[in-house]
């Protein structure tokens, strides 16, 4: 057997102990060697729950000049990943982090150069992507069974979070943007086959708020796809769906739900009970084999599993840098857009970078 990737974790919040530390035990070329957090109680309870075959850090800086660790997954708040990925870097480890990739272009930028530079790999984590739902709709758009596409329409729809105040952070100026807004943005870009090109973002309601708690981006791409993404905090309703229309039909995504319809011509009375048939035949499936009960934090083990492998194998990660980059430039785009009330064009804003952004898919 292959030695174990020797894995530090940085950050004992809800997402590490409930998705990251269960998913390393699951995976055999992976050992969780280190884990590091400021809170003491929760070093103290990890010590008891882990053992003390583990090392134990207050400040991850530390935990960074270990020889024996080869790996750090960062489990932060959102505006902190781009400095520790970069540090993380700096210190010639790979990198597994919560999205975002970072909150600013420029740690962003940065970062691409530092894993080019000491040749580590990076891999952000947008388990959204391994929905059974979400895969099969990717595939059917490679195949082009909905032709060329036109548009995408992105509803993101959740509950504002009930926080601590240590966890304050999350309704900082740009709010859902930050905190949920990178699911949705990178599953647009996921089924979008070209680099973004512009983007115009608007507040919803709740407009003198401090956090942005609603918004509605468009995006453009090098195709002349047209997308939009609605984001808010404030709605009854939790949903994250996509309609992505094509020229020879389209396809309605319910990524929490796992489900997917698929359309082509006349929608017919017809048509709706089939939807309707398909849909609950999808829903058993997913009650009976316990997934529906279990939500997004139990693929974190297959992408795990798929990062280790670009490692050892020296591929691409599952979720490449250039996918990340696209992800942090529109959100950048879409921050520069609601302070100044315009269109902002991703080649001005990237100016000789924008070829980071990649081709198409």
């Amino acid at each position: 057997m292959v030695n174990p990737v020797r894995i530090g974790i940085i950050g004992l919040g809800y997402i590490a102990t409930n998705a990251h530390i269960p998913a390393i035990k699951k995976v055999e070329e992976a050992e969780l060697v280190a884990v590091a957090d400021i809170d003491t109680k929760k070093l103290r309870s990890a010590e008891r729950k882990l053992g003390k075959s583990i090392k134990f850090f207050t400040d991850y800086r530390e935990m960074l000049e270990q020889p024996d660790l080869d790996m750090v997954t960062i489990c932060l708040p959102s505006h902190l990943h781009g400095e520790a990925t970069i540090q993380a870097l700096e210190a010639n480890k790979h990198v597994l982090v919560e999205k975002p990739l970072a909150t600013s272009l420029e740690e962003a930028l940065e970062i691409v150069k530092l894993s080019k530079k000491f040749k580590r790999k990076v891999c952000v984590v947008q388990n959204y992507r391994y929905f059974p739902a979400v895969m099969e709709a990717r595939k059917k758009i490679l195949e082009g069974l909905i032709g060329n596409i036109l548009s995408i329409n992105t509803i993101a729809y959740i509950q504002p979070p009930t926080v601590s105040a240590s966890k304050a952070w999350i309704y900082g100026p740009w709010g859902i943007l930050d905190d949920y807004g990178p699911h949705p943005i990178d599953m647009t870009n996921l089924f979008a086959s070209t680099a973004p090109l512009t983007v115009y973002c608007i507040r919803g309601s709740l407009r003198k708020a401090t956090s942005l708690t609603d918004a509605r981006l468009m995006i453009t791409y090098e195709d002349e796809t047209v997308a939009t993404i609605g984001l808010s905090w404030l709605t009854g309703i939790t949903k994250f769906e996509l309609t992505i229309t094509g020229t020879a039909g389209e396809i309605i995504l319910n990524v929490n739900l796992n489900q997917l319809i698929e359309h082509h011509g006349a929608i017919t009375p017809y048509h709706q009970i089939k939807d309707f048939l398909n849909l609950t035949k999808r829903n058993l499936k997913n009650i009976l084999n316990g997934t529906i009960f279990k939500g997004s934090l139990i693929y974190h083990v297959r992408l795990l599993r798929e990062f280790i492998k670009s490692i050892s194998q020296n591929t691409e990660p599952p979720i490449t840098l250039t996918e990340s980059l696209r992800n942090v430039a529109i959100s950048e785009a879409a921050k520069i857009s609601l302070n100044e009330g315009k269109v902002v064009n991703l080649k001005e804003l990237l100016k000789s970078d924008y070829s980071l952004l990649g081709k198409s898919h």
